[in-house]
């Protein structure tokens, strides 16, 4: 039982006593959490509390919250599954074969209207391009939303049946598309409400966001990507090369 005259916070003791509890596996995985009425009565707390814990389990991969299901117990052995990137465009193409994913949902859209930065970075003038958006599943839960952004010259290079089974760089790449260089940056942030219900991480959820920007030899840009995935999902790796000599910059 939990105790209210200990330093550490009630929803952590909490949280601690079910992550406990799933790893022994007094709750199996996909075993369906009681609600958090019933909860924050078994623990003496209010739901709030409750609430807490339960995000920070979620947070960790122990847990899902399912909209509109409930919340349950993801398997205690699953490892987050991680990428590995060296630096170059073959790491890029390959990484996203690396683990079994299936799509779920799957858009492809030409002439839409384009958010403005995203126009304005792909230099498209008109405002208008192809929009491709997957939800991906992964060890039968959501591991990652996808929407890429393209010029309708490079978007036409696609289609849906591809789509169902490799990423949008891979059919570039096919086609012939000089693909070079990119740069992708990650961010952690709370999930917006409809990303957080795709992906099942409860509203204000955390989430690992990615932007990436894809360009041919010339520098134009071809690609850019906007990801999202459940933090306990995701791991991330970056190798560095440390034989070379140190260059020393001016402050």
């Amino acid at each position: 039982m939990v105790s209210h005259s200990s330093p550490i916070p009630l929803y952590h003791q909490i949280a601690s006593i079910l992550r406990q509890q799933i790893l022994d596996g007094v709750y199996p995985p996909e075993h369906q959490l009681a609600p958090e009425n019933d909860l924050a009565k078994q623990f003496g707390v209010s739901r709030a509390t409750v609430r807490q814990a339960v995000l920070e389990l979620a947070d960790a991969g122990l847990l899902a919250r399912r909209h509109g299901r409930g919340t349950f117990v993801l398997d205690a052995a699953r490892k987050p599954l991680r990428y590995r990137f060296h630096g170059d465009m073959h790491d890029l193409l390959t990484a996203a074969s690396a683990n079994a994913h299936t799509v779920r949902e799957l858009s492809l859209q030409h002439r839409r209207e384009l958010p403005p930065t995203v126009a304005r970075d792909l230099h498209v003038a008109d405002g208008r391009g192809t929009v491709v958006e997957r939800l991906m599943d992964a060890a039968d839960a959501p591991f990652a939303y996808h929407r890429n952004y393209l010029p309708d010259a490079y978007g036409r290079l696609l289609s849906r049946r591809r789509l169902k089974s490799v990423g949008v760089l891979h059919l570039l790449n096919e086609s012939g598309v000089p693909l070079v260089r990119a740069r992708q940056t990650i961010l952690a942030r709370a999930a917006e409400p409809d990303i957080a219900d795709r992906l099942d991480v409860g509203h204000g959820g955390v989430v690992l966001y990615t932007e990436r920007v894809v360009r041919t030899e010339d520098g134009t840009p071809v690609e850019i990507a906007h990801s999202w995935y459940p933090a306990g999902s995701y791991g991330y790796t970056v190798d560095f090369d440390i034989a070379a000599p140190m260059r020393t910059e001016a402050p």
